[in-house]
């Protein structure tokens, strides 16, 4: 049996469809700015930058960044093992299972996170200059709420794996 929505449940559920449309056209467009301005102010991919931002936050293993980069485990050893190599990043065994490879931010890879970070903000707020004040403030209100949103679709996610 088919459940009908109401007018506002109709309304609710047209705005959920359009804002994720357009998160899905803006998305790739940032990430586009932000991989131009690593090219330019950095040795990072956008992937390794992301493992930093990530290990900013906490230490975790190969398998929660193939997680959150949507990339195979395989792949983000090899990632890893070039931070460790740059010292960016370190790397221990696992206590309990010795496949399972902690990753840790040294000191050297989260000043390099810091200064690459800060170099990408001047980037891109150099190329946003251009753009009326108002237009700006719109845009801040709009990426807060959506990192607000987001974070609590993220915890959601967290609660019912748990």
């Amino acid at each position: 049996m088919e459940t009908l929505l109401t007018p506002q449940e109709n309304r609710e559920q047209s705005d959920a469809r359009q804002v994720a449309a357009a998160l899905l056209e803006v998305v790739p467009l940032a990430m586009r700015q932000l991989r131009k301005e690593l090219r330019i102010g950095s040795d990072l991919t956008i992937a390794q930058f992301r493992i930093l931002a990530h290990l900013g936050c906490e230490p975790a293993n190969n398998k929660t960044f193939a997680e959150a980069l949507g990339v195979s485990v395989p792949a983000t050893s090899r990632m890893v093992k070039l931070l460790v190599q740059r010292k960016y990043v370190e790397s221990t065994q696992g206590l309990s299972d010795k496949r399972e490879v902690l990753v840790r931010l040294t000191k050297g890879g989260e000043r390099r996170f810091e200064l690459v970070r800060e170099a990408v903000r001047e980037g891109l707020a150099q190329r946003l200059e251009s753009v009326a004040p108002s237009r700006l403030r719109k845009a801040e209100s709009g990426l807060r709420a959506m990192k607000s949103i987001l974070a609590e679709l993220h915890l959601a996610n967290d609660r019912q794996r748990n």
